[in-house]
């Protein structure tokens, strides 16, 4: 190593050579390399002769403060020694010293470590990563499902979660490119109800009511959609969740939108090329600890054996759980329906082969729109004690050119009803949305309820609800008025997209 007689900083990590014995000369000098140039902390430049600075030797020994000058000095060290230094300059580079090293710190910097209980050792270890960063955490491999599949998960998952993780499409192997997932649990504390949204006859999202949310903006999010309400009763949890009209989805196989014959799949959407979807006749069905069915979508023959959607009929299990447990599962929402939902790949050993859900009405399928999904619902009328009726606020573009046209009435239609029983329970039938609901209606002192039919403009567009009360009408008008006692099965046949509806009581 070069020396010479006068010390300076050098802005390129060059160091001083310092050579440590013990005082009296009782030992040989050793010589130690140090980096003076900036300061471990503060990484600003460290003052030849007017600046103090304390070093840190590898062995983890902080020496007292001290200025760097030409003559020989006693510096004491931690460990209750002292040793004489004599500084030499070294021309070499700090990292390229083969003698011991020590690092250099502004005397104020390093009492720093004092305020914070640390010894100066290892308060350097905070400093480490600033003075020196590492390479940092690179990207050594990608690992997905599919190098085909484009999906975007509201949280980190590692591997092992998505391999898990069984997937079902609705139509996304032949149309929506991009699934945004978003997490949707089951069995959640304080969950009262679920809500299913529909666009036409595509279920397009879902929700979970809670009993301390505001349940009027709950709907914030879901815009002008038309939604079926699944009220819970008190105590009851979820212990099944099905699917009906999704395929399994094989992660190894390239989605036709993507693969051979893409270009076809893609001219044959009417919403353009990035947002093209198969039309699903999807529908959820859930399982409840008080062996109750709830099924939210179409009736399974109301579009008959030879469409599209007879072969995809079939139900399909997805998650269990055994009493109050949560169930997680994700889907993406789509104004276009639904692409695609996940679930746990492994249902518990010990579950059985129960059967699919299944709606039994008690009386036949109504006269209905073909072009259109037909939803049935059902609800008890005994020991009612409040209705609330819900009313379509904005009707979509379709029953605006209809009104126009004088197709359809230009009032909101009655879109659905929810019930609560002297008990505390609800039941929902028809579409239903709180913040599209009107005040409450006692059934105190009341014989029944009434709803005042209105008939479709011209024969191949269906009745709908057009009023509901608990009290006579005192006019009948131009509505055709049905009494419903308080007794017995109110079932309600409807259609989401134009709200067409069917009334059977038994």
């Amino acid at each position: 190593m070069d020396q010479g007689s006068g010390l300076s900083g050098d802005a390129r990590g060059r160091c001083f050579l310092f050579s440590l014995g013990e005082p009296g000369g009782g030992r040989d000098r050793y010589p130690i390399c140090v980096q003076a140039t900036l300061c471990r902390l503060c990484r600003f430049s460290i003052e030849e002769g007017k600046e103090k600075m304390v070093i840190l030797t590898a062995d983890g020994c902080a020496s007292s403060p001290f200025l760097v000058q030409h003559e020989e000095q006693i510096v004491s060290f931690s460990g209750d020694k002292s040793m004489v230094l004599s500084p030499t300059y070294s021309s070499r580079a700090f990292s390229s010293c083969k003698v011991g090293i020590a690092i250099a710190f502004h005397a104020p910097c390093a009492s720093v470590a004092v305020h914070f209980g640390l010894s100066l050792a290892k308060y350097a270890q905070v400093t480490k990563y600033a003075h020196n960063p590492p390479q940092g955490v690179k990207l050594r491999k990608l690992l997905k499902p599919s190098t085909s599949s484009r999906m975007l998960w509201p949280c980190l998952l590692t591997s092992s979660e998505l391999k898990t993780m069984s997937l079902y499409y609705a139509g996304w192997g032949e149309g929506e490119i991009m699934a945004r997932m978003r997490a949707f649990d089951f069995n959640k504390h304080g969950t009262t109800g679920y809500s299913v949204c529909w666009s036409g006859h595509e279920m397009v999202s879902l929700h979970a009511h809670r009993d301390n949310e505001n349940r009027q903006s709950e709907y914030d999010s879901l815009s002008r959609l038309r939604c079926t309400y699944h009220p819970l009763d008190q105590g009851e949890f979820v212990q099944q969740v099905w699917l009906r009209g999704p395929e399994l989805y094989a992660m190894a196989k390239p989605l036709p939108s993507q693969g051979d014959g893409g270009v076809r799949y893609h001219l044959s959407t009417p919403w353009g090329l990035e947002a093209y979807k198969r039309p699903c006749d999807l529908a959820l069905g859930l399982v409840t600890s008080k062996a109750r069915t709830i099924i939210a979508g179409s009736f399974p023959d109301h579009y008959g054996p030879r469409t599209p959607f007879a072969k995809h009929h079939t139900w399909l299990l997805i998650a269990t759980a055994q009493g109050q447990a949560p169930i997680r599962m994700f889907f993406s929402p789509s104004p276009h329906g639904i692409p695609l939902i996940a679930a746990p790949a492994h249902l518990p050993d010990n579950h059985s082969n129960p059967p699919p859900p299944m709606q039994r009405p008690l009386t036949p399928m109504p006269r209905h729109n073909p072009i259109q999904a037909l939803h049935y619902s059902w609800a008890s009328l005994n020991d009612v004690a409040e209705v609330l009726v819900c009313k379509s606020k904005n009707n979509t573009e379709d029953d605006q050119v209809a009104q126009r046209l004088s197709l359809q009435p230009n009032y909101d239609k009655v879109a659905g009803l929810l019930l609560r029983y002297a008990n505390g329970n609800e039941a929902s039938v028809g579409c239903f949305r709180f913040d599209w609901s009107e005040p409450p209606l006692s059934t105190s002192s009341t014989k029944g309820l009434f709803l005042g039919i209105g008939p479709g403009r011209i024969g191949q567009i269906s009745s709908h609800v057009a009023a509901v009360s608990v009290t006579p009408p005192d006019d009948a008008g131009k509505w055709t008025w049905r009494e419903l006692p308080w007794t017995g099965t109110l079932e309600w046949w409807f259609t989401p997209e134009s709200l067409d509806t069917s009334i059977s009581h038994v």
